[in-house]
């Protein structure tokens, strides 16, 4: 007892009563304020949340026209220090706190409603004694301003204001209140999920104040309630004071029965055993190589901690309980990715073949929502012809009345181990009066798999059209993919009987097997871009171009990216870029031109017109069907009108110097990559057409992570040797 009083005598030795940031706050800028309101002020104990409003405000004419000038949260200051707080070196909100918390990072402009906030968050946890505490923030300026972006950075020198002082003073926490406070989050957080604000915010709160209790209890309540609030209860664990008993706990816990072990958790659990593990990193000015021995020695026990905690998790999966074990399942996969992706030369883990069997029996046991999560975790990356039966057996389950999004992802799956079979499933779904299958799902199919079923997809749609029929837009899309040639006078017929006025699907059968008639249907549209557009035009540009195109569509679209109303042009545009031929750069360029012209002398375009310019020009850029060369990247920049036009160009140019880079990836869909500005491109058939647009002698570097990736490597390869084109693979795969 008696050494708390000398340490509160200590503490309030060093609290003056002179406010010791009244000469800053007297230099604050002439209209802004920044106010900071305590909450129930009381005294505090020792973790106990120390809950505050900030607001700030500003001249309501500031924005108008734009300031050239702006504040931004600069960290706490607290008198007295704690590890922080002064001028020097205010104190953030604390590293592991900031990756589940957004509050008070970005820019302030404008009057806002008051904000709640913890301190706690910003600060080590606080001895016993009297406190001050103020917001800190750094004054921004312009450094450029475009027509619709601008660009901030700190004032030279620094410039600085205050909010107002807030005085707290914490005392010691004893044993029963730690109990009682847990018992209390516990109570709260083990309720029933959260459906109103109200409800929300006190989780919230409960979260976040079981978090800032560094105590035993505390930490074991956390990792008992996970994965409920995870963010909040992992970064408490995380920020503790005695990392190396918590990095201890976690480590004991992966094998719990009941313990739920998310990605996010082993990522925490690094975090803490590398601050009770490793020495804090040096700082910048440290010499290079002492820097480089760090970090080396950073990977090393980083890649011991996540083998050996992954090793043990695999381990434990037997005898997890089920959604433990649904948790555990879903971060081992992913960290298989991960080690293919970063690390493509390790050899597969050794307990990939224990995770495997675990998944293929229990994955009949879960629900229907972590079935689908955990197929979508393994679609792509793992052929286990063990789930065959699994995935048939879900897809023959199906009943009207269920949801569709699992047997979406079980014929995904489907079709990323026996694509045969997904086919076989997806044919007979065609003609069934009631199904899951959906329209987007018929991109798995290919026509050359379909034959002889004109009469039974025409059926299928009559059945479909008759009351209580079964999703009409499904049996069109499906005759537009595949019926054949022979049913034309027949589908004329049906379209001709329809009573809505647009059919997109059955407009790209016409577009498909006889253009001409579909140029007749598009031509007795009104083509005045002055007027409303065709009641059609937009369904034909985002459905029918996806199904099917041709030049008569392609210059239907084209014609509408001089239409008088934004989004029209805006649709066509996307259209184009992604089903337009290499004839629709052209329209494209026009129509870019034509915004840049416009433009040029009016002033500042409106935030649609923004929008409209960078669509126009990522149509051009990113185009499917056509290159896009520095030159034309140049061509473009110099047109911009707008910053974000600016930037995102400059950005796509950075592509551009030095040696052209492909990276082949493995993506949910399959094999894919990048290629120059062009960075996702999902299916080596694509990534194939985009590299033969290239010219002849253009030397790329290749870089290919994973073993699907290498052996697509080989392929790629000869593909582009036949092209004219050299690849190299680079010294050291980055």
């Amino acid at each position: 007892m008696r050494a708390l009083v000398l340490l509160l005598t200590f503490a309030s030795s060093l609290y003056t009563a002179e406010d010791p940031w009244a000469d800053l706050r007297e230099h604050n800028p002439s209209g802004v304020e920044f106010s900071l309101r305590l909450l129930d002020p009381h005294l505090y104990r020792q973790g106990e949340a120390i809950r505050a409003d900030f607001a700030h405000s500003r001249p309501p004419d500031a924005a108008e026209p734009p300031s050239r000038e702006d504040w931004q949260f600069a960290g706490l200051l607290i008198d007295p220090m704690a590890g922080c707080g002064d001028m020097a070196k205010p104190c953030p909100m604390t590293p592991q706190r900031s990756q589940s918390n957004r509050t008070m990072r970005g820019v302030m402009r404008g009057a806002g409603e008051p904000v709640t906030i913890a301190l706690n968050n910003y600060l080590p946890s606080l001895a016993p004694g009297r406190y001050r505490a103020a917001f800190l923030y750094r004054k921004l300026v312009v450094r450029e301003h475009y027509r619709s972006s601008t660009t901030w950075v700190y004032a030279d020198p620094p410039v600085y204001a205050v909010s107002n002082t807030v005085e707290f003073e914490v005392t010691a926490a004893d044993a029963k209140w730690i109990e009682e406070s847990v018992a209390s989050c516990v109570a709260t957080l083990g309720g029933p999920e959260a459906h109103t604000e109200e409800a929300y915010l006190s989780r919230r709160a409960a979260a976040e104040q079981l978090s800032f209790l560094d105590h035993p209890i505390a930490w074991r309540a956390s990792l008992d309630l996970l994965p409920v609030e995870s963010n909040a209860l992992l970064a408490g664990l995380t920020s503790s004071s005695e990392p190396d008993r918590v990095c201890r706990l976690m480590r004991d816990r992966l094998a719990a029965p009941a313990q739920a072990v998310s990605r996010y958790y082993m990522d925490r659990l690094a975090d803490v055993c590398r601050r009770a593990g490793l020495p804090d990193p040096p700082d910048v000015s440290a010499p290079e190589e002492e820097r480089a021995k760090y970090f080396e020695s950073y990977r090393n026990f980083n890649a011991a901690l996540y083998g050996d905690a992954s090793a043990e998790l695999a381990a434990s999966l037997a005898g997890k309980g089920l959604e433990a074990k649904a948790w555990a399942l879903e971060t081992l996969i992913f960290r298989v990715k991960d080690l293919r992706l970063n690390e493509p030369e390790a050899p597969e883990p050794e307990w990939i073949s224990g995770l495997r069997q675990e998944f293929v029996k229990s994955f009949p046991k879960f629900g229907e929502s972590r079935r689908r999560g955990l197929l979508n975790s393994v679609t792509g990356s793992f052929a286990w012809p063990e789930l065959v039966p699994v995935l048939e057996s879900a897809l023959d389950a199906w009943k009207p009345g269920d949801h569709y999004e699992y047997p979406d992802a079980a014929l995904r799956a489907l079709h990323a181990v026996a694509p045969e079979r997904a086919r076989e499933k997806i044919l007979e779904e065609l003609v069934k009066p009631e199904t899951w299958l959906n329209p987007g799902q018929l991109e798995m199919l290919p026509a050359s798999a379909v034959s002889g079923m004109d009469d039974a997809l025409i059926e299928a749609l009559a059945q479909a059209q008759r009351p209580g029929g079964w999703n009409p837009q499904l049996r069109m899309a499906a005759l537009a993919r595949y019926a054949t040639r022979d049913a034309l006078p027949r589908m004329k017929a049906i379209y001709e009987s329809q009573e809505r006025p647009c059919q997109p699907e059955l407009m790209a059968y016409f577009v498909r097997v006889d253009p001409e008639y579909a140029g007749k249907l598009f031509r007795g549209d009104e083509w005045d871009m002055h007027a409303d557009p065709a009641p059609c035009a937009l369904r034909y540009f985002e459905r029918t171009a996806a199904l099917a195109m041709d030049p008569v569509l392609e210059e239907y679209i084209a014609a509408y990216l001089m239409h008088y109303i934004v989004r029209v042009k805006q649709v066509a545009a996307r259209s184009l870029a992604e089903h337009g031929s290499a004839s629709a750069a052209g329209p494209l360029w026009d129509a870019f031109r034509y915004f840049h012209d416009y433009w040029r002398d009016r002033g500042e375009p409106s935030w649609e017109g923004v929008q409209l310019e960078v669509d126009l020009r990522n149509a051009i850029a990113y185009g499917k069907n056509w290159l896009a060369d520095e030159a034309d990247l140049r061509l473009i920049e110099s047109l911009c009108i707008t910053g974000q036009c600016v930037q995102r160009t400059r950005e796509d140019l950075d592509y551009w110097k030095g040696p052209l880079r492909i990276r082949l990836l493995r993506f949910a869909e399959g094999i894919g990559g990048s290629v120059a500005q062009y960075q996702r491109i999902v299916g080596m058939r694509d990534l194939k057409s985009k590299l033969a647009q290239f010219p002849r002698g253009t030397r790329f570097v290749l870089d290919a992570r994973g073993p699907e990736a290498k052996a697509a490597a080989t392929e790629l390869r000869d593909f582009a040797a036949n092209h004219g084109l050299a690849l190299a693979m680079p010294a050291i795969a980055r």
